[in-house]
This record gives C-alpha cells, sequence and structure tokens, in this order.
C-alpha cells in the first residue's frame, strides 16, 4: 500500500495535519523544477539525504516530463499539478496514511470552492438539482466560462479544484472502501477537467474552432519564417494579417454564448502575436504594455465586459497596422526596428524622416554585408570586432542622418544601436544574433 504526501505550494494554502507537509515558497513561483522537487523528496523522506529516488514531473494541466535514477526497491512519484505536489512513496518508508483525516480535508476544500464559487453566482446546489443532463452540462460549462472571466477568478479555483483531486487522488483506494461520496464533488471535478483540457466538450470545442477559423483564415504556409512585415508566426503557421477581419470577430464574440471562452482564446492569440511582433522589433513593447493595462483594469473591475472585448479587438486593428507599417515606409521589419530607434524622442519634418529612412536602411545593409567578418560567436566581449561595429555604425549614420541630430543626439543615438545590437548577440535573438 502507497503512503502519500501533499505539498502544497501556494500562499495562503496550509495544510499540516497528520501526513500532509506545507512548503511555502515566492507567491510568484508557479513551478517546480526537477532539481527543488529532488531536494524536498530527499530531506522529507530521508534526512540524511542518502535517499535514492525516481521522480515524475508532470501536471494535470498540461505537458509532462520525467527524470528517473533507479532505487533499492523504492519508488518516489512526483506530480506537480499546478501549484501542487504530490509525492507517492513505499508505506514501509513513511507514516501510515490518515484516511479518515484525508476524507475530512476533501470534505473541508469541497466547503470551501463551493463557497468561492457562490461569490461569483455559481450555485452547485442547483446544478446538482437540474435533472436534465443537458441543461445540468450548459450550467456546468456557463460555471465555467464565469471563472474564466477574471484572472483572479481563473487562479483561485484552479488552486482550490487541483488541491481537491491531489487530495482525492492520495486517498484512493481507500475511499472507495468508505463509501464515501459528496455530492458538489463531482460538478467541481468536471469544471476542473474543463481547465485541464481533460474533458472534450463538444460545444466549447465548436467555439474553440469558430474563433480560430476567424484569426488563423489566411494561413499561408507551414513551419516556415516570413520577412514580410504583414506576417507573423503563430503556433507554427505563416498567417497574413492584413487578412484577419476584426468585424468578424467582432460578430463572433457578440453572438456566442461563451464569451469569456473566446475571448480566453483571443487572448492567447494577442500574446503570442505580440511576442513575436516585440522580437522583431523592440519598439513595440509599448504594444504589449497596453495589453497589460486592458487585462489589469478590468480585473480590477475598472471596465464592463463589452469595453473590454472591444479594447482588445480595437488593439488586434492597431496592431495589423503596426505590420503594415514598413511596408508603407519601404522598408525590411529590421530596417523598421533601427528608424524607430533614431526617430525615438525626435519631432523631424518629412524631408527629415526620409533622411532617417534611408539612414536606418544603408546601416542595416551595411551591418549585414560586414556580418562575417566580426559576427562570430561572442564576439561582443572582444575589443576589436566592438570597435569595428561601433565605428561602422558611427560612419554610417554621421553620413546619413539629417542636421536635426546635433552632436548629443548622435552619440545618444550611436550608442542606442551599439548597445540594441549588442544586446541581440546576447540573447541570441533578432538579426543582430551571431
Amino acid at each position: 500500500m502507497l503512503s502519500c504526501f501533499l505539498l502544497s505550494i501556494h500562499k495562503g494554502l496550509v495544510c499540516e495535519e497528520g501526513i500532509f507537509l506545507h512548503l511555502l515558497v515566492d507567491a510568484s513561483a508557479n513551478t517546480c523544477d526537477n532539481l527543488l522537487v529532488g531536494r524536498i523528496v530527499e530531506n522529507l523522506l530521508n534526512p540524511s539525504g542518502n535517499l535514492n529516488h525516481q521522480i515524475l514531473l508532470g501536471t494535470t494541466c498540461g505537458d509532462s516530463g520525467s527524470t528517473q535514477t533507479d532505487t533499492r526497491g523504492l519508488e518516489c512519484a512526483v506530480a506537480i499539478e499546478g501549484h501542487h505536489v504530490l509525492v507517492y512513496g513505499d508505506e514501509g518508508d513513511y507514516p501510515a496514511k490518515n484516511i479518515e483525516q484525508l476524507i475530512t480535508n476533501i470534505d473541508n476544500c469541497i466547503l470551501e470552492c463551493d463557497a468561492f464559487l457562490l461569490t461569483l453566482g455559481i450555485n452547485l446546489d442547483e446544478i446538482i438539482a437540474e435533472t436534465n443532463t443537458l441543461d445540468r452540462l450548459e450550467m456546468l460549462r456557463q460555471a465555467y466560462v464565469r471563472i474564466l472571466e477574471k484572472d483572479d477568478w481563473k487562479d483561485r479555483f484552479k488552486v482550490l479544484s487541483n488541491l481537491l483531486m491531489n487530495l482525492y487522488d492520495a486517498s484512493k483506494p481507500e475511499i472507495f472502501e468508505r463509501g464515501w461520496h459528496n455530492d458538489k464533488f463531482a460538478p467541481i471535478s468536471y469544471i476542473n477537467g474543463l481547465f485541464c483540457n481533460q474533458i472534450d466538450d463538444e460545444k466549447l470545442k465548436r467555439a474553440k474552432a469558430r474563433m480560430a477559423e476567424k484569426l488563423d483564415q489566411s494561413v499561408t504556409s507551414t513551419n516556415q519564417v516570413c520577412d514580410n512585415a504583414d506576417y507573423v508566426i503563430h503556433q507554427g503557421k505563416v498567417i497574413d494579417l492584413s487578412k484577419i477581419n476584426v468585424d468578424d470577430l467582432r460578430k463572433e464574440i457578440s453572438l456566442t454564448p461563451y464569451k469569456a471562452f473566446e475571448i480566453d482564446n483571443l487572448r492567447v492569440f494577442i500574446e503570442k502575436l505580440l511576442e513575436q511582433m516585440i522580437n522583431k522589433n523592440c519598439m513595440r513593447i509599448s504594444f504589449s504594455e497596453r495589453y497589460k493595462s486592458i487585462i489589469n483594469r478590468y480585473n480590477a473591475g475598472g471596465s464592463e465586459n463589452e469595453d473590454y472585448y472591444e479594447k482588445l479587438l480595437q488593439l488586434i486593428e492597431e496592431l495589423k497596422k503596426e505590420q503594415g507599417r514598413s511596408t508603407d515606409l519601404g522598408l525590411k521589419e529590421e530596417e523598421l526596428e533601427i528608424y524607430d530607434l533614431l526617430i525615438q524622442g525626435k519631432m523631424l519634418t518629412k524631408g527629415e524622416e526620409q533622411k532617417v529612412i534611408l539612414a536606418a536602411k544603408n546601416l542595416y545593409q551595411k551591418l549585414m554585408a560586414e556580418k562575417d567578418s566580426f559576427l562570430v560567436v561572442d564576439w561582443y566581449k572582444d575589443e576589436q570586432p566592438r570597435k569595428k561595429v561601433f565605428s561602422l555604425i558611427q560612419v554610417s549614420l554621421n553620413r546619413d542622418l539629417p542636421e536635426s541630430y546635433d552632436r548629443v543626439s548622435f552619440v545618444d543615438k550611436t550608442n542606442l544601436i551599439m548597445n540594441h545590437f549588442i544586446d541581440m548577440a546576447i540573447q541570441g535573438y533578432g538579426w543582430g544574433a551571431a
């Protein structure tokens, strides 16, 4: 028979009764790596630190990986679910499982989860009382969608429901022998399954497919990087953003009965899009900041649902325009980034803007022409190639920038471009990577 330990790694959750142990970590910690979990197991199960163990890392709500070392017939398995760690080991090495305490903790966790759902207007008693199976499933979907509306609600429910499922798993198989039953366990478990993609709900799947069709309607090829400013890689696909119809998205959101669910999918798309756009041009960070502001304001109750949805759609429209800006200026994406760095903080005339466009083009072309001669691995650590790159930037900008860039501006911009080029090399991204 296996004994079981639950390590709750989340602020505010204390489980320290019988065999339940509590580990408090920084509130920002969302996962544990293999080394940390290994140390936890060793310190808890064998204070001497000499315990050989086998560790299996995974999550109910995501991918899993594993590392293994052989044991003396002793097996440990560690499963991380969200913020929780479940450790199994042979009974001979650990205290016996206290099934009565486990069942008490399960019931208490259900009470806390039920109380939390009631604050959101989700009444589990009403769901349980519904005798029509299809209507009951729809009520569960609506409960799931309601929880999705706010990030804090979603995070809180995941913590509580993951903890409940861990407790329930820890009580097996004895809980079956005791004939334990709680009517509210099934609906909480079902909603948790929706969050963890363990339940294949046909209506939610169709809603997700409709949104995906609107977002991915213009896939042109797969597994290919495209330099055109109108394209972005999304989940391994090249998508022409200019063909995404925001009005179609607006219509889909207005008609769907699962608004928060489709908005959640839309947010995943926006976040991926922002990540890739910023990797192409560091000056687009303001779009990310605006996105976070929209989300934070809504989570704080500062905007209504319809206003929140509309602001996200407006952001997509602006991102579409941004994706096409390099084409409008006759620049490559890489040249556009240099251009944006050069005009930052400057008030220029149309004529001066054209000169800066030319300066960005020429500088990029010269850097690429000389790339093979100095862009070796860790080139930025060597004084000679650093001086060569800096001189190239300095000479090129000195020749092309308009007179409005005085000595101070010129030095600032030269250093800014040089530092950005080094940053790309250090972090291994963008056109400046070796």
